[in-house]
């Protein structure tokens, strides 16, 4: 799957002209326009280093901006190919071992982890790049009091080019009067010599620093640590906070019947949990851990998919904050087979509920308690969220935060297909101004609307509503 190497924050500040855009509005403009004008948009990737370190490319083909982009997403980061300066995904695996530990593993989720946190916290990332060490010999960077994004945004488009040392294991100067070739025969400034370093001088074993030693060159394939998924949920594979795309390659067999991973989300999200990769039956399952205490059963299943054969399974929906649980099984007793599981997080920003009946936001099956915030108004006066109970279940509704006054209603559709007319109404309440509005009813299994809208017409109001099962 796609990597994203957005850095939507730094693209957003380093071009003042986007500072308005969200961050898929930015990813929009940089796939059609960023590129081809030639705007960076990270301070952890360099095009230009991975088109001079990856000769082949231009010989297949991919030479533009757009091109070199699109093959990194799709490959290069995958295939540990050279791409940046201050992150190799083997070094900062083993420089910070508890990545493993969490279950980010493999280059892709290495790099997810450190643009998303490891840049933030200063985490070393790289062999002849590490921010404390830069920070601590250049004074004028203590005193300007760059934190840790800044200072690798700092090395990355200036400290390079100056010749600062960056690293223990690396000093530019000293590297360039050590070799006098590479003076001589390629008059190299410091950022070729840098890169010259990463690319020729560890596997040539040459001496970067005063009294150094040659350092091994990382190994290729870079070995990332081996993680399973666990085969309860208390044992399962901790994916972290879900952003972007996620994808393990695993398998399951007659010894090893149930694949659990878990993940959390921070906020409204559209999720799709795909598994493809089959050569034989496997099924797909969701809970949401409505306890937060770290297990599930099958009354926290919020999602299955029992596709039969090798055809794909999925489960799409949108999804509220909170820690959830995917198992891989396989759909016939015995089977064996290989399998892909991609998660894939797309945060929703702006207004969550729908306008209609028939658009409602899909809460999916109810279990647990889930809370959306949202906003309804003149410009918005309806919001519907659909949740589904496969069970005879205790329900609460519950409309707090208001600023204004708002009221909330529960439907039962016609026939589970989506559609409601009036006389679907199970209950409404209709408090005045303030007040929290609640509706609990015991519900047997089926399909369900919620409605929030104003009191009446010209209110707009903030408000949160709680579903809980």
């Amino acid at each position: 799957m796609a990597v994203n190497l957005l850095d939507a924050d730094f693209y957003r500040a380093v071009n003042p002209d986007l500072r308005g855009l969200n961050n898929q509005q930015a990813l929009d403009h940089l796939v059609n326009f960023g590129l081809n004008e030639g705007r960076i948009f990270s301070p952890a990737v360099d095009l230009d280093y991975y088109r001079r370190n990856n000769p082949g490319l231009a010989a297949a083909g991919v030479t533009s901006r757009r091109q070199l982009y699109d093959h990194l997403s799709n490959f290069g980061v995958r295939e540990n190919r050279p791409f940046s300066l201050v992150f190799n995904p083997a070094f900062y695996g083993t420089a910070n071992p508890g990545l493993a530990s969490a279950g980010i593993v493999g280059s892709e989720a290495l790099f997810n982890h450190y643009q998303n946190f490891g840049i933030n916290e200063g985490r070393p990332s790289a062999i002849a790049f590490e921010p404390n060490f830069y920070r601590g010999v250049n004074p004028d960077l203590q005193q300007a009091g760059l934190n840790n994004r800044q200072l690798v945004e700092h090395f990355q488009f200036i400290g390079v080019n100056e010749g600062r040392t960056s690293s223990p294991n690396f000093n530019v100067r000293f590297y360039l009067a050590a070799n006098p070739d590479l003076q001589q025969a390629f008059g190299f400034n410091f950022r070729q010599a840098f890169e010259h370093y990463l690319s020729n001088g560890i596997p040539e074993g040459r001496i970067a620093t005063p009294g150094g030693i040659p350092l091994q060159p990382l190994p290729l394939p870079i070995p990332i640590p081996i993680v399973v998924p666990g085969v309860t949920p208390e044992t399962a594979l901790n994916v972290g906070v879900l952003t972007g795309v996620q994808t393990f390659n695993q398998s399951i067999s007659s010894g090893d019947t149930n694949n659990y991973y878990r993940f959390s989300l921070t906020g409204p999200t559209n999720l799709n949990v795909v598994l493809n990769g089959l050569n034989q039956d496997g099924n797909l399952e969701l809970f949401f851990d409505s306890n937060n205490d770290g297990r599930v059963n099958t009354t926290e299943r919020i999602g299955v998919s029992t596709q039969p054969g090798t055809l794909q399974d999925s489960i799409t929906g949108f999804f509220t904050a909170g820690n959830y649980f995917v198992n891989v099984s396989p759909g016939v007793a015995g089977v064996e087979t290989p399998y892909n599981l991609n998660l894939i997080a797309t945060p929703i920003t702006g207004d969550i509920g729908g306008n209609s009946p028939n658009t409602a936001t899909n809460v999916g099956v109810l279990s647990g308690t889930r809370r959306i915030d949202d906003f309804v108004g003149d410009a918005d006066p309806q919001d519907y969220f659909r949740f589904v109970l496969n069970d005879v279940r205790n329900v609460n509704l519950l409309l707090t935060g208001l600023n204004d006054d708002a009221e909330l209603r529960l439907y039962q559709t016609i026939n589970n297909n989506g559609a409601i007319a009036q006389g679907n109404l199970i209950e409404d309440s209709i408090q005045s101004g303030t007040t929290p509005e609640g509706i609990s009813r015991t519900l047997t299994p089926g399909d369900y609307l919620v409605l929030v809208s104003p009191g009446f017409q010209g209110v707009n109001t903030n408000y949160s509503v709680t579903l809980s099962a």
